[in-house]
């Protein structure tokens, strides 16, 4: 055994191809792997990546995984994507899609800074056949690059679970109640596609991210009732709601009572 094999049985990486390629307009394939991984990272254009019944809409700055499940890929008709990939394996390439959010549930990567994640890639592709330890060198850079520049980046580099994307989730709804809470600024926040949010409240939760919106809304409305001087007009508006009409009609539903009375039953 020689020490460059040494050192990559050591450090548990495994990596087996590389390449770039400019796609021409609808340019597809479809590929799937066992315990190995493909990465793409798109330096530039767009193109959409569907897998395990999901489909991602990507552009420059993504990156997407595919592993056990077969991904399907195919470049933008008017402006189709260039991307940089690399075939890999091993613990190492596990410790580092922990440190990123990714997995098989979430197979999308996002950088702040596409440039240099990018200039990192072509470094790494440059060295594919030099010395193999300054190509493992170039490789560990590049997943150290795509981490510190990790749009959606999980605090402390801790793989992010469904308690912690549902923690985020929450979060958000808590310090935007005042305002209308759009379904693609929840999915922005987590750096998840809506669908899969939507599953995660129902199982975890038993609603909707939609219907918790509006149940943290319209107990934030009571507490305001009990506690404060407001009219419920002025409620409505500080919970996001500009049409009375609608915020009674739904306050009503929740608490079996129009605000106003909730107001004179339950005012402190």
């Amino acid at each position: 055994m020689n020490r460059f094999e040494k050192w990559n049985e050591l450090n548990n990486l495994n990596i087996y191809y590389c390449g770039k390629e400019k796609c021409k307009p609808k340019h597809s394939f479809s590929v799937r792997f066992k315990e190995e991984y493909l990465m793409h990272f798109i330096a530039d254009g767009e193109g959409v990546f569907k897998v395990n019944g999901e489909e991602y809409k990507l552009k420059k700055g993504n990156a997407f995984i595919i592993s056990n499940d077969r991904g399907y890929y195919e470049a933008s008709e008017t402006n189709p994507w260039t991307y940089l990939w690399v075939k890999f394996s091993g613990e190492l390439a596990n410790s580092f899609f922990k440190a990123n959010g990714i997995s098989e549930a979430h197979p999308i990567y996002m950088t702040n800074e596409p440039e240099v994640v990018a200039k990192c890639f072509e470094e790494f592709l440059q060295n594919e056949r030099s010395n193999k330890f300054l190509m493992f060198g170039k490789f560990l850079e590049l997943m150290g690059t795509m981490t510190d520049t990790n749009a959606h980046k999980p605090e402390e580099n801790i793989q992010t679970t469904v308690d912690e994307y549902i923690g985020i989730c929450k979060k958000y709804i808590k310090d935007n109640y005042y305002r209308k809470i759009s379904m693609e600024e929840l999915s922005a926040c987590v750096g998840l596609e809506y669908s899969y949010i939507f599953r995660l409240f129902k199982a975890e939760l038993g609603v909707s991210p939609g219907s918790y919106i509006i149940n943290h809304k319209l107990s934030k409305a009571a507490e305001f009732l009990r506690n404060g001087d407001m009219n419920v007009c002025e409620v409505a508006l500080a919970v996001g709601y500009s049409d009375r009409v609608a915020f009674s009609r739904l306050f009503a539903k929740k608490y079996g009572m129009s605000p106003q009375k909730y107001k004179l039953t339950e005012h402190k």
